[in-house]
């Protein structure tokens, strides 16, 4: 029996020493301000990286104590270090409810997706008064024509190839919109004015390219400094939402939108730990992707992932609530 003990010890020493160290590196690389679209990747996983850095912290304290201190204290440096990005979205302070609300409802369908009714019926649960759908081609837009009783008031624009199809479905009056070519790929956007009641709000439905090569991170960044600008300059009723392709912690994310005077609905409600991106990955390696900002008159009530529909993503779901224009 001694002698198993002494393998096993030997054999979790090794390789958790070898797997530290690496993950140490991992964190640091991830923790630098500046980036390029290979490291960013790695930015995005700070939840997860915090829960293994507990994990070696148990393993060290548990199998080496004082033999590996260094071990345990290196483990506490990493798990400080994360928590460094995650506190400030689970520190609130109480929101302001207002009696008037709107419900937004945020689809990336995957264009290749033929669960339809799936998508139907996760909006007849959930009933948003505005929903944005992204990823829609020629036959999504189709098959979505059964909602248009209860979403009179439509904007869509398919594309039936890559996966930039956008459409905007509401059960209030659009009273101004257009569709927007941004960067050098025409990704188009929508912007429409939307009113309730008093209130006209200024929506933009925006899906930026994902960063996985060098001109895609570029230009998913000039999207990121156009949401700023916007931003900087409608500081009333205004409402951005849709894959960003980008998690809060990106050192891009935190530099262009996260500095803003915005309400970003899932971090508002504490619900970081709720991944929208992949929806075919185990829940702790999930992370999110979608994004529901509002300037600061809008509150956040509610925000939720919705069920599985047949995409790589998770529908998201917020209810927000405002003042009505006097």
């Amino acid at each position: 029996m001694n002698d198993f003990k002494e393998k096993l010890y030997n054999f979790i020493k090794f390789r958790a020493v070898i797997l530290l160290i690496i993950f140490f590196i991992i964190n640091i690389i991830a923790s630098l301000p500046f980036i390029n679209h290979v490291t960013e990747i790695l930015s995005h996983f700070k939840l997860q990286y915090f829960y293994c850095a507990v994990l070696f912290f148990i393993i060290f304290i548990s199998f080496f104590n004082k033999k590996f201190i260094w071990g345990i204290v290196l483990s506490l440096i990493l798990i400080f270090l994360n928590l460094f990005d995650l506190i400030p979205y689970f520190i609130r302070t109480p929101d302001v409810h207002y009696e008037n609300s709107l419900k937004i409802g945020l689809f990336n369908v995957l264009t290749s997706n033929w669960h339809y009714t799936k998508v139907i019926q996760e909006i007849k649960n959930n009933k948003p008064d505005i929903l944005i759908m992204q990823e829609v081609n020629d036959i999504w837009v189709e098959e979505l024509n059964i909602i248009k009783k209860e979403y009179p008031y439509t904007i869509e624009y398919p594309l039936n190839l890559g996966n930039f199809g956008i459409a905007l479905y509401s059960k209030f009056p659009i009273i101004n919109f257009s569709i927007e070519d941004w960067t050098d790929y025409n990704l188009p956007v929508i912007n429409a004015k939307i009113q309730k009641d008093e209130n006209v709000f200024n929506i933009y439905a925006i899906h930026t390219l994902p960063p996985l090569k060098k001109d895609y991170f570029i230009r998913r960044n000039e999207m990121f400094k156009k949401i700023n600008y916007i931003a900087q300059h409608e500081n009333k009723n205004l409402i951005i939402a849709g894959d960003l392709n980008s998690t809060a912690f990106s050192p891009v994310y935190k530099k262009y939108i996260k500095s803003l005077p915005l309400n970003d609905a899932q971090t508002k409600k504490g619900n970081i730990h709720i991944g929208s991106w992949s929806a075919f990955y185990p829940a702790f390696l999930r992370v999110t992707l979608e994004h529901i900002l509002t300037s600061e008159d809008i509150q956040v009530k509610s925000y939720k992932n919705g069920n599985k529909i047949g995409s790589d993503h998770f529908p998201v779901f917020a209810e927000l609530t405002f003042p009505l224009e006097k």
